[in-house]
């Protein structure tokens, strides 16, 4: 299921002005003047995050949170940071008490219900999403999350009425159908082209590629922006906070995406810089694309992030 890392974007406003944009909306105790001042402790608990420094992270949000307590996007962003270090039990408290602050907002509901479906209490899940959909009709992750709890709900009763009744021939059926579309989702794909030399695939390199691309394939946000180097430089000078939330809008606004590699080739200027040319083929609600693609890594605390990236229009 999915995680929100942050609140839907306001027609009125990017994702970066949000608190003024909710507060505005939802009568919140928060002037504009308090967006302005916020927008860097949240890139920056983002950054953290995305970079896997979660100590940090969580540092940075609890030196917010202790002058501005009753900021729910902070709270929601320690939540997840709280989740990814598998503190389960103290996000959903947190959550929880968000949840009751502020039951206008859909995304503690979400983020609830994807912590719910970890521990495998759908039935809170499901009316957790119901509640996320009741305040946002049109919040698309938490619809598409309410089906993916609908099908384990399903799941779980062809189970029981197997077990009352083995020799059903339809229920193993219907039961394979749905491991299946989950499988399919949890492998979504990634392909790299038969002509590469064989070993290519066990370069950490192409693991971060893959990884990179799959998570844009399942929509996963937080996943995605990992992919990237806190000083990634996107291209045409775009600035950064308005790069990640056109990413985002664009992304989670498909129902849809498949992501392949194809021709994959990596070059190593130095031990600790790659740079990587390959045929992306993009796949979303209909559309069909391919572009050659370059993409400049570094390696960060073990991990290959991107840099810099360019495609042929």
């Amino acid at each position: 299921m999915k995680f929100a890392s942050s609140f839907l974007p306001s027609k009125a406003c990017a994702w970066v002005l949000w608190a003024c944009a909710w507060a505005t909306a939802f009568g919140l105790n928060a002037p504009c003047a308090f967006a302005d001042n916020g927008v860097n402790h949240y890139g920056e608990v983002m950054q953290a995050m995305n970079s896997g420094k979660l100590s940090q992270a969580q540092a940075l949000a609890d030196a917010y949170i202790s002058s501005n307590p009753r900021d729910p996007q902070m709270r929601v962003l320690k939540a997840e940071v709280l989740s990814l270090q598998g503190q389960t039990v103290e996000a959903i408290s947190l959550l929880e008490t968000l949840r009751a602050e502020y039951p206008e907002l859909p995304e503690p509901y979400n983020n609830l219900a994807a912590l719910y479906a970890k521990q495998g209490a759908y039935d809170k899940a499901r009316a957790a999403l119901e509640m996320a959909i009741k305040a946002n009709p049109r919040y698309l992750t938490a619809i598409e999350n309410l089906g993916d709890v609908y099908a384990k709900l399903a799941s779980e009763q062809y189970a029981q009425a197997l077990a009352l009744n083995p020799a059903s021939l339809s229920l193993p059926v219907k039961m394979d159908r749905l491991s299946q579309v989950f499988e399919n989702a949890s492998n979504a794909a990634v392909s790299i082209d038969g002509t590469n030399p064989p070993d290519l695939a066990n370069e950490p390199v192409v693991k971060a590629l893959q990884a990179w691309a799959k998570a844009w394939s399942l929509r996963d946000m937080p996943a995605y922006l990992a992919s990237y180097a806190p000083d990634f430089q996107p291209a045409k000078q775009q600035a950064f906070d308005q790069w990640r939330t056109e990413r985002y809008q664009r992304i989670t606004s498909r129902k849809r995406i498949q992501v392949g590699l194809k021709d994959l080739r990596i070059q190593y200027p130095t031990d600790h810089t790659a740079v990587a040319t390959f045929l992306e083929t993009y796949q979303a609600d209909g559309l069909s694309l391919t572009h050659q693609k370059v993409m400049e890594l570094k390696r960060i605390d073990n991990r290959w992030l991107i840099v810099r990236e360019s495609a042929d229009e």
